[in-house]
């Protein structure tokens, strides 16, 4: 298989980007766009229009793309090298972050619930 598919992940921020990853996992495992759709269920015609960018697919969807494919889904956070350990949604932020959710920082009691954000 490419190395750019097996050995380097790379990166996906946005819908385009993730049709072309995609496409280059599947072609590089040898399949069709049909065969592909016989896994996922999901249509040849709508796996076509996810590679090349011209549809936003829902997150169910992906979902099952990726499973078809034998892939999972990590997120890490921007910035930091690929191929670390993967992070929880509260790892991503620290809580002196200016990015940390407020909803988070309210779940945690670190922000007084009766200041109106």
């Amino acid at each position: 298989m490419p190395e750019s598919y097996h050995s380097r992940p790379q990166p996906v921020r946005y819908p385009t980007e993730l049709g072309q990853a995609l496409r280059t996992v599947r072609k590089a495992k040898g399949m069709t766009q049909a065969e592909l759709g016989a896994l996922s269920g999901i249509r040849a015609h709508h796996i076509s229009m996810i590679e090349t960018g011209t549809t936003k697919p829902t997150a169910s969807t992906i979902f099952e793309l990726l499973a078809a494919l034998d892939l999972d889904c990590v997120l890490t956070q921007r910035g930091h090298p690929l191929g670390g350990p993967p992070l929880s949604i509260e790892g991503i932020f620290t809580e002196d972050d200016d990015d940390f959710p407020t909803s988070f920082r309210k779940a945690r009691g670190t922000v007084d619930p009766d200041i109106d954000l």
